[in-house]
């Protein structure tokens, strides 16, 4: 259903038919199921990620540029609770709480950000672009 929504390009999709889409999102792929049980499926649980992290981060552009900065920040936090490490979706959530002027909120983002990447082990370094986002939103809050 939710691919039926979202169509071949997200991008080209109506923001309607996004936001049904990101309606039908309800939290992590097989989260419920035990990562050994059905190890087969960790590729599709990957794609489905990947899918759900696109069509966050286009609503959450689309609502930022219609000045709706309380739905993008409803899309960024939802995009966070799946679990995925794509920085991508941090950074919408570091930008909505930046343009909601909300210090508090874009510190803790950007701590709960560093301890999901201490689990990719030493040597993992911030994308540039997520540390000058965190980098200009301490300066400006």
């Amino acid at each position: 259903m939710l691919l039926q929504l979202v169509g071949d390009d997200v991008e080209q999709a109506p923001t309607v038919r996004l936001q049904a889409a990101f309606d039908l999102v309800q939290g992590k792929p097989f989260a419920d199921v035990p990562d050994h049980r059905y190890g087969w499926a960790e590729s599709l649980r990957m794609g489905m990620l990947a899918t759900v992290d696109d069509l966050c981060h286009v609503l959450f552009q689309r609502y930022i540029n219609a000045g709706d900065v309380a739905r993008a920040r409803a899309v960024a936090a939802r995009a966070r609770s799946m679990g995925s490490l794509n920085e991508l979706v941090w950074r919408d959530a570091l930008l909505a709480e930046q343009l909601a002027g909300d210090r508090v909120g874009f510190e803790r983002i950007a701590l709960q950000l560093q301890r999901a990447l201490q689990g990719l082990g030493d040597g993992y370094e911030l994308e540039a672009e997520t540390r000058e986002l965190i980098d200009r939103g301490r300066g400006q809050l």
